[in-house]
C-alpha cells in the first residue's frame, strides 16, 4: 500500500482510504467540540439575558 493512492488525514496523519482530507475519527472529535462550543455559548448568552432581565420583550 503506497501513500500515493491513499491520502493522509490532515489532523492526525493516518492513512485513510477515503477521499476526504480528514479521517472519520477526527471528524467526529471536531464535530463534538463544535457542538460543545455552541452549547457553552448558548448557556453564556442565556445567563447574561437572565442576569440583565428580559426588559420589554413580550413573553408568549
Amino acid at each position: 500500500m503506497s501513500d500515493e493512492k491513499h491520502k493522509r488525514c490532515i489532523v492526525c496523519g493516518l492513512v485513510e482510504p477515503e477521499d476526504d482530507a480528514i479521517c472519520i475519527h477526527c471528524k467526529a472529535v471536531i464535530r463534538g467540540e463544535a457542538i460543545e462550543h455552541r452549547h457553552q455559548e448558548k448557556k453564556d448568552a442565556d445567563r447574561v439575558l437572565h442576569k440583565e432581565g428580559s426588559g420589554d420583550i413580550p413573553k408568549h
